[in-house]
């Protein structure tokens, strides 16, 4: 004879099942199998239904769909970020205090910038203990509710050396449906580490413990909220919920000062480092000149909130240097702002102070510098390319800087190996510059055209 636990586990299943539209597919159709077996004297004859027991076996019909739509599994929205959650709890107080923290955590999730992203779904009390215990199970239960975000777990008492103590034990898991797999694993990760195993108050601070644990949970939520965002590349509402996580996660630590909050804290403090570069990076990726000062004023804009939150300088120098240039054509300031990449990014560092001297018409120390950059390790393959292009904007915004062609065709013909544009580019030098003027660069680049023309007679 089965064992009350093999009873359970099979009920338990059972119950998952019921709670999926496969599952009501098979009971409507058990149903009906049944009642016509009955209604037919033992025998499968549809011939034999009357019509009054259609309308029975129809009435049935409808009531087990009833009863599955209120007992079904709950699923998640395709448009949101979904937080099941799974607290087992047996006696009347601990149903209480679940009450209670869920009051704290849907209040401090209302009243933050992250609501319009989320939702809650209460997965039912019976498979709770089974969330929390069988991770496998957890997953599964998680891909067929749409969950992105499970938080479970279980309330209880015992009795302490400081008295009768409640306790709430607690498993995060993550899995994002939105997330590639490289990503989820540093969503997980983040995500992990800021879950802690257990919970604990005395009995009479039991209200500041609920409190405690739907904050912090409230910073959590909201830190992997934010990053999600961030993923997504929706810098500004990213800002907007990552710092309010971190306020959120700080004032827990003050009331109680754990490694797992420290950790998370860490991490947000360097999502935010990410999200104010690549926000940047966005607003200087345009074409055309009107979008680059318009976006040199909204960098402008970020670099100042970047400083707020103490983004280091030096992370900040390649975009200061620019708005510096091209928002306020102060030249000595992008000098001393590119300078904080000498350690840091050495070919930038040249590049930048190339174009700079460029600019001020002294080729001879932008030619060193460019010799420099050359000489360099590039921190990114693509600085000549960006290097080049923005050159290029700078002589299309004013036409007197002609003679920048001489730096367009040396990193096309040094750095990016293009004989063909770097002959363009030359040629272009030589038209828009007098013959007493850049003399040195003049013949160079008669030399560099002729050198190239040699090159292509013999390839051709």
């Amino acid at each position: 004879m089965p064992s009350f636990n093999e009873l359970s586990k099979t009920y338990k299943h059972v119950r998952n099942i019921f709670g999926t539209p496969i599952g009501l597919l098979v009971t409507l159709l058990g149903t009906a199998g049944i009642l016509v077996t009955l209604f037919s004297s033992t025998q499968f004859d549809l011939s034999k239904i009357t019509f009054q027991q259609a309308l029975i076996i129809l009435a049935s019909l409808i009531f087990v769909t009833v009863v599955w739509y209120f007992k079904r599994l709950p699923r998640g929205s395709k448009d949101k970020m979904t937080i099941g959650l799974a607290i087992s709890r047996d006696t009347s107080d601990e149903n209480q205090f679940y009450q209670d923290f869920l009051l704290n955590l849907k209040k401090n999730l209302r009243n933050s910038k992250s609501d319009e992203y989320i939702e809650i779904i209460e997965l039912p009390l019976i498979i709770s203990e089974d969330l929390y215990t069988n991770k496998d199970f957890s997953k599964k239960i998680m891909q067929q509710c749409m969950v992105d975000l499970l938080f479970a777990g279980k309330f209880f008492e015992r009795d302490t050396s400081s008295g009768p103590t409640t306790m709430m034990d607690m498993l995060g898991i993550a899995k994002h449906r939105r997330l590639s797999e490289k990503e989820y694993t540093a969503f997980q990760k983040t995500f992990a580490c800021a879950i802690p195993q257990r919970y604990q108050s005395e009995r009479k601070n039991r209200f500041n413990l609920c409190e405690f644990a739907a904050q912090h949970i409230h910073g959590v939520t909201n830190a992997i909220i934010g990053i999600t965002v961030l993923l997504n590349g929706k810098y500004e509402t990213a800002e907007v919920i990552l710092l309010e996580a971190e306020k959120s996660l700080k004032l827990s630590n003050q009331q109680i000062s754990t490694p797992y909050i420290s950790q998370l804290l860490g991490s947000i403090r360097e999502y935010l480092h990410d999200l104010y570069i690549a926000w940047m990076l966005e607003k200087t990726d345009q074409r055309s000149i009107d979008q680059t000062i318009d976006n040199i004023r909204e960098i402008d804009r970020i670099i100042k909130k970047a400083e707020s939150q103490g983004i280091t300088p030096a992370s900040l120098a390649s975009f200061k240097a620019q708005v510096e240039f091209l928002l306020r054509n102060d030249i000595n300031s992008a000098r001393e702002a590119t300078k904080l990449l000498k350690e840091v990014e050495p070919s930038v560092y040249y590049y930048n102070m190339a174009f700079l001297s460029a600019y001020e018409e002294n080729l001879d120390e932008a030619y060193r510098h460019y010799n420099n950059a050359f000489n360099q390790t590039l921190s990114d393959a693509l600085v000549p390319w960006q290097c080049e292009d923005f050159i290029q904007k700078i002589i299309v915004l004013d036409a007197s800087k002609k003679y920048l062609y001489f730096c367009t065709g040396l990193i096309n013909f040094r750095a990016k190996n293009d004989s063909l544009l770097a002959k363009k580019d030359f040629q272009s030098f030589l038209d828009a510059t007098d013959a007493e003027d850049f003399q040195r660069q003049r013949e160079a680049a008669r030399k560099w055209i002729s050198e190239i023309d040699s090159k292509n007679s013999l390839q051709g």
